[in-house]
């Protein structure tokens, strides 16, 4: 009865936290009056009392020296276990918007596994879901890079900030010349001209067929009657 205290002081036997966490550790509730001293892993006299505050640096252990009213001793320890997992965010490294775009931005979490929050900073080009993984942005006219900020914060208590930059580009201008290589056929002939035009998309506006479409860079189609259209 005299030992029964020994091992049985500390409210848990390992204290998991994250680095750079300010943690509290504890007594066990219901315990009679003790005076206690808490040490370092170096045998240093760190606190006293029921808790003992520290900050989370390195994985160590606390050992806990107690006596009663009697003047019975008791020891225990608990160990302080510090994680380097602060959450972290990844965005495609090719992803990329243009002006007049609306998008979710395609951010996901290094480590799914560990239940993780996240808060942007506030941004006009914010419009929806600040307090989530993946915000609405709307881009205006704007060009050149972005930069959007967060805050994350896991279960664990880790929190961390950083941000992601991604190009914005022009949307592109293009001209069409056109020119009739047949008056007889109809046969017109169409090239896009401007700068960073990467892929073309035409509708040669007849409502007649759901085929005058195309997507090569210098294109013919035959109209099948003479008339005005808008390509």
């Amino acid at each position: 009865e005299l030992n029964k205290l020994n091992g049985e002081l500390g409210d848990q036997d390992t204290t998991t936290v994250c680095k750079d966490v300010d943690v509290t550790l504890r007594l066990k509730m219901g315990l009679p009056k003790l005076t206690v001293i808490w040490k370092n892993a170096q045998g240093t006299q760190v606190g006293t009392g029921d808790s003992l505050k520290v900050k989370a640096i390195a994985n160590t252990k606390y050992t806990i020296e107690a006596t009663d009213e009697n003047g019975c001793k008791f020891t225990d320890e608990i160990v302080l276990q510090v994680l380097d997992n602060l959450p972290m965010l990844a965005l495609p490294t090719d992803f990329r918007a243009c002006q007049g775009d609306t998008a979710a931005l395609p951010a996901s979490f290094i480590d799914p596994t560990i239940v993780t929050t996240v808060v942007w900073d506030a941004d006009p080009r914010i419009i929806s879901g600040r307090n989530t993984l993946n915000p609405i942005i709307a881009i205006g006219n704007e060009a050149g890079p972005i930069t959007l900020r967060y805050t994350a914060t896991n279960a664990l208590g880790c929190i961390s900030s950083g941000q992601f930059t991604f190009a914005v580009g022009q949307r592109p201008v293009a001209t069409i010349e056109a020119k009739v290589e047949d008056c007889g056929a109809l046969r017109v002939c169409f090239k896009a001209l401007g700068q960073d035009l990467r892929s073309l998309s035409w509708n040669f506006g007849d409502p007649s067929s759901n085929g005058d479409t195309s997507r090569s860079a210098d294109v013919c189609y035959t109209y099948p009657q003479a008339g005005k259209y808008t390509v």
